[in-house]
């Protein structure tokens, strides 16, 4: 009883406010966004809309209009923040939005990659420098390069987002508090990863049990109640049983080689490490992250070792919700690809590495030295993601706008990026209206003209 008591007490205080000077995230935020965007300089050289950008939110957009849209789900949940900005930037020329979309995903993504460098996180990392570097090095993981640039991959910065705002303290003053719980909200009611994080802000509300803690606990809860509430239970099941279950064998290579190895070896395994070492290379991933956990614990602080436990705590519970919601992915770990469902483990594994270098003394921290090796090749070999293919989006987005103006019926096909027939934004206009285009309609003039016959990469 005294042991539990003393770890309640101790966590309990990793969330104490203290008076720190400022350390701001401007000048780490522009370097981010420019690592994001030399990673896919393509989303703004030419930009294009991505997968369901096109045929989801400015589809539905377009269609069903902002109100009838915003609760919409897809694959079984809302994404609320997506849809709430293709709503405002709906107010553009269609013809606009794939650079917007663009600018907003690289925006928020800086943003929550150089999160980290404020003054809070110090109680985690006090050296200001290494926490900047840790910004930097999330941006450049060597997974996920396919969540640059567009809003349909926006959640998984909000959910990296949102695990740096619960381990900060509450802030001072009613506006930034009611800032800090919008923000919540905004992330709670866009992302399924956000029900990782859902013990934490339970642990949270009963050890801090000032009237104010509670009450901006509760409210920071409540999006994750309600997007339980508005899941699609039917369309989530279907997708479940669209792929066999998974054996005991698989979950175990899933979470050694993505959830554990992922920012060792990278999304795409450019070295071939799967082929030449089998399980040496996740044996030593794990081997690698449990020395550190063990240094963090030794020789951390109170608080570091509250991060070390509500970190674990979060990353249990989003392996765990990977494993059960997404069979396809564990059935089929060796597919390159699916890098987004592991950027918040790979960054976890690098805010582990630099924890544990602040946590040594300088002499040391040499011995980290094949651990950052290795996360610096991985994330090096892959720094460039693919460029998108350009098939001309601003070109047929003009032509609809132009289509809109003159108030013409006709049917819209719009191939986007990754190139692929499943992947074609599809409505149809009356009198200039969208309107949704179902596949026994008769047939209607098409107003885009055709694709280009060679698409430039």
């Amino acid at each position: 009883m005294g042991g539990w008591r003393r770890a309640a007490a101790w966590l309990a205080a990793f969330w104490d406010p203290e008076t720190e000077q400022a350390a701001g995230v401007g000048r780490v935020a522009l370097l981010a966004f420019g690592v994001l965007l030399a990673r896919r300089p393509s989303v703004l050289r030419f930009p294009q809309l991505w997968a369901e950008d096109g045929t989801v939110f400015l589809h539905d957009e377009l269609v069903w209009g902002f109100r009838r849209a915003l609760l919409r789900p897809y694959a079984g949940y809302v994404h609320v923040t997506p849809r709430a900005v293709a709503g405002l930037l709906a107010l553009l020329p269609v013809r606009t939005t794939a650079w917007c979309y663009a600018v907003v995903s690289l925006a928020v993504g800086a943003v929550a990659c150089a999160w980290f460098a404020r003054a809070e996180y110090r109680r985690v990392v006090s050296d200001d420098g290494a926490r900047a570097a840790m910004c930097l090095a999330t941006a450049a993981v060597a997974t996920g390069g396919e969540i640059i640039g567009n809003l349909c991959n926006l959640q998984w910065y909000l959910l990296w987002l949102g695990y740096l705002l619960i381990l900060a303290p509450l802030p001072r003053g009613s506006w930034r508090k009611a800032s800090y719980v919008a923000a919540w909200w905004a992330i709670g009611l866009s992302t399924a990863g956000a029900l990782a994080l859902a013990p934490l802000w339970i642990l949270r509300l009963m050890l801090r049990r000032a009237r104010g803690e509670r009450l901006c606990g509760a409210l920071c809860l409540l999006p994750s109640v309600l997007f339980v509430g508005l899941l699609d239970w039917p369309t989530i099941t279907a997708n479940q049983l669209k792929t066999p279950g998974a054996t005991a064998g698989e979950v175990l290579c899933l979470l050694g080689w993505r959830v554990l190895g992922e920012a060792f070896a990278g999304e795409f395994d450019p070295l071939r490490l799967v082929k030449r070492f089998g399980t040496a290379v996740p044996s030593a991933a794990a081997g690698l992250i449990a020395v550190a956990v063990w240094v963090v614990a030794a020789r951390g602080t109170p608080r570091q070792r509250a991060w070390l436990v509500l970190s674990a705590t979060a990353l249990s519970v989003y392996a765990f919700m990977v494993v059960r919601g997404r069979p396809d992915t564990v059935v089929n770990w060796r597919h390159e690809g699916g890098g987004r469902f592991f950027v918040f483990p790979a960054n976890l594994v690098v805010m582990l590495f630099v924890v544990c270098a602040g946590v040594l003394p300088w002499p040391r921290r040499l011995a980290l030295a094949p651990a950052l090796a290795m996360l610096t090749v991985a994330s090096a070999l892959a720094f460039q993601y693919p460029a998108l293919v350009d098939l001309h989006w601003s070109r047929f987005g003009a032509a609809v706008d132009a289509a809109m103006a003159r108030q013409l019926t006709c049917d819209i096909e719009i191939p986007l990026n990754p190139p692929s027939p499943a992947w074609v934004l599809r409505l149809r206009l009356d009198r200039g209206l969208p309107t949704a285009l179902s596949a026994d309609a008769a047939a209607a003039p098409r107003c885009p003209p055709a694709p280009p016959r060679h698409a430039r990469r």
